[in-house]
């Protein structure tokens, strides 16, 4: 997760491949190995990206594969879907994403991070699809999780401006600028991957040293 967290997949992937070489069923590495995959493409590095910068098929096939393989675990499944449909949304994928999205809600979930960009995603996509109406009710849905959260707040100012609703967007526009946030935005450590869970982790850790 520190790897991750850093944002380095060149380093961090050889670990995730060495750590499947021993642990090839072990949920959480394959995981590591598909955000490492899709942190290549938000790096930029030249060997997965076209001249626009967008990811070449081989590189969107290999994140694609990555995913499936950590979606065959309860553990990460949520995730792994959840961060698919944001790759698939960002290749202008649209239905795709939506049809991960659903399934991902299907599936009991208790992280709140993975439920607010479940539904920030799910509002991009129906954004983007020109359904404004329904999008709208998902970046409410996502602000109801992280009610503070900005990129929730800012993607619902804009979809209700474009859905007509001037004087809405504007207010929400007002409380945008004058309340500050309370807690971090989960889209903000998106591409540290697994990071958010590092605290957890050190203080498992931790016990099991005791």
């Amino acid at each position: 997760t520190l790897l991750e967290g850093s944002v380095r997949p060149a380093v961090t992937e050889p670990f995730a491949e060495r750590a499947l070489a021993r642990f090839p069923d072990e949920p959480r590495f394959l995981l590591s190995r598909a955000i490492a995959a899709d942190q290549k493409g938000f790096a930029r590095q030249a060997s997965v990206v076209d001249a626009s910068g967008r990811p070449t098929a081989a590189h969107a096939e290999t994140v694609r594969r990555y995913y499936d393989a950590a979606m065959t675990s309860p553990a990460t499944t949520v995730e792994a879907r959840i961060r698919l449909a944001g790759f698939l949304l960002r290749l202008g994928r649209h239905e795709e994403s939506l049809a991960l999205l659903k399934a991902a809600g299907a599936q009991s979930n208790t992280d709140r991070a993975l439920e607010y960009l479940r539904q920030l995603f799910t509002g991009h996509a129906l954004s983007a699809l020109q359904r404004h109406e329904e999008a709208i009710v998902a970046y409410r849905a996502a602000m109801t999780v992280v009610p503070s959260a900005q990129a929730a707040r800012v993607a619902l100012m804009n979809a209700l401006l474009v859905g007509g609703d001037r004087a809405g967007a504007e207010e929400l526009g007002e409380q945008v600028q004058a309340q500050k946030g309370t807690e971090i935005d989960p889209w903000w450590m998106y591409w540290q991957g697994q990071y958010r869970v590092h605290p957890q982790a050190m203080a498992r850790l931790r016990e099991m040293a005791r």
